[in-house]
């Protein structure tokens, strides 16, 4: 789930991938001074939130116990001036698959 989504928000993604950067990679070089790239980006699934301030995102994954995916989510809002490039990032978490 994302939450906290700006009302104006036009679009976002869910990143996923399997290593963590950590510390994050700074996306100050693409206007998102403040943001940081948690994870390689091997998939990203959008979304449309359409005012809503969180969005759900139901994905099938297959059982690999113990298999580790790294998440993060980033939302699109150029009227909130949140950053230059108009986007924002969340934190990155670990989702750990299990039995």
């Amino acid at each position: 789930m994302t939450s906290n989504i700006t009302p104006n928000a036009v679009f976002g993604g869910l990143g996923m991938g399997f290593t963590p950067f950590n510390p994050g990679v700074s996306l100050a070089g693409i206007g998102m001074a403040g943001c940081f790239q948690h994870n390689e980006l091997l998939a990203v699934n959008l979304f449309f939130p359409l005012g809503a301030p969180s969005v759900s995102i139901p994905f099938a994954v297959a059982n690999f116990p113990g298999l580790a995916i790294q998440v993060q989510s980033v939302s699109y809002d150029p009227t909130a001036a949140l950053t230059t490039l108009g986007a924002v990032s969340s934190a990155g978490v670990e989702l750990l698959l299990g039995n």
